[in-house]
């Protein structure tokens, strides 16, 4: 070979290399398919509940350590696959049947499919959810096992959440005239409502970044274990949650992983006096993992409240999380949450179901702004905005504006 040409295989050589490794480093922030999930089996060797002194600093270490591993993603953009089953208790009727004590025993599932996309930023205080059902509705019958399709897809969604409002928008429902607003002139069309940043927390049917990285409502783990590592220290602004009760396991493996067990209870005398009527004592035990940023891979919850009959209804909640390492991050890949009806105790009842599972995950993406604002949902003229904060409707006037409708 001549030595020219040994020059621009050498030079071609280090092009390749270097441009291989960029494209390394350039993949951290582009799309990337779902990796495999990680194993969540654990083998303690070691066990010993954490002494009450250093309840507060495990807390706060593992809140610490959670919201590092959520930051280190960046703005993500996070799409997912959801099953859901619901159970209703009564069975279905056929056209014009009437609902009696023997078909009401007769109980039916129905299940649920598609995709969510969830656009996040600022460590999930800032959400845009876009839930799109890609199959039918399907009811299924408890005791033989019949299926019959429901005959439509469910409703499209865009969810946004912000600390300073919620917006629920459905892509294709359009509604008539609003009573409470006389000089409403739109006879049909799409609504957004405008509420608090919480409201969305009071629609079970939200799959939110708190689904993810979060327990019970959606409050974030790392927000929770902070507020528990404050009660711990006997805060008074603390004062509400000082009411639970907390204890901690530290388990270790012979490889030397370290898993923290959490079980808050609540009493029915520490219960708030407005609680009593209704509530039950109840309990949550959470499983934080080092191999995993300290995030969770089991979640329970035991509750229940009195009926008006003064008899008590318990139930169990149980989320069980695998992960998956993107970049630096660790990003749930699959996350099972089941719900059972657990009265008696012997036999549980399972009342529904929601599995999502990862499917493209983009960390350290740019958001633009919009995104989280009603200006992202691409309305049309006549689309309107009811917002609930202020009480005040306004209408889509076609160039992206919206104009106040008075009443």
């Amino acid at each position: 070979m001549k030595p020219a040409s040994k020059f621009v295989q050498l030079v071609t050589t280090l092009c390749l290399s270097l441009f291989g490794t960029a494209l390394l480093h350039a993949q951290e922030k582009t799309d990337t398919q779902s990796s495999k999930p990680l194993d969540t089996s654990f083998r303690p060797i070691d066990a010993a509940a954490v002494p009450a002194e250093e309840l507060s600093s495990v807390l706060q270490s593992l809140a610490d350590n959670m919201r590092k591993n959520v930051r280190s993603a960046g703005s993500a953009v996070l799409k997912y696959e959801f099953y859901e089953e619901f159970h209703f208790p009564l069975g279905w009727l056929e056209p014009g049947q009437v609902p009696t004590p023997q078909n009401q025993g007769d109980g039916h599932w129905q299940i649920y499919g598609g995709e969510v996309t969830l656009e996040v930023a600022d460590a999930g205080k800032k959400q845009h959810i876009h839930y799109v059902p890609t199959r039918p509705w399907k009811k299924r019958h408890e005791k033989t096992g019949e299926e019959r399709n429901a005959g439509r897809l469910g409703e499209s969604h865009h969810w946004i959440i912000t600390p300073d409002e919620f917006l629920n928008f459905d892509e294709k429902s359009k509604l008539g005239k609003l009573s409470e607003f006389p000089l409403d002139k739109q006879t049909e069309s799409r609504i957004v409502e405008r509420t608090h940043g919480r409201g969305w927390k009071y629609l079970g049917r939200v799959i939110s970044f708190g689904s993810l990285f979060g327990g019970q409502r959606g409050d974030m783990w790392w927000d929770l274990c902070e507020r528990d590592s404050s009660s711990t220290k006997g805060d008074t602004e603390s004062a509400k949650v000082s009411r639970r009760v907390i204890s901690i396991t530290k388990e270790t493996d012979a490889d030397g992983h370290t898993r923290f067990i959490e079980t808050k209870t609540y009493s029915e005398a520490t219960l708030a006096p407005k609680w009593r009527a209704d509530r039950v004592p109840s309990s949550t035990t959470t499983t934080y993992d080092s191999r995993f940023g300290f995030n969770p891979t089991r979640y329970v919850r035991n509750w229940g409240s009195k009926r008006s009959d003064g008899k008590i209804d318990r139930f169990k909640t149980e989320h069980q999380l695998t992960y998956a390492r993107e970049g630096k991050s660790f990003i749930p890949a699959k996350v099972v949450a089941v719900e059972h009806e657990t009265k008696p105790p012997e036999k549980p009842r399972r009342r529904r179901m929601r599995i999502l599972t990862l499917v493209e995950a983009s960390l350290s993406t740019k958001i633009a702004p919009e995104r989280f604002t009603v200006h992202s949902l691409g309305l049309v003229k006549g689309d309107r905005m009811h917002d609930k904060l202020r009480q005040m409707l306004f209408i889509a006037d076609g160039n992206g504006g919206l104009v106040e409708a008075s009443r």
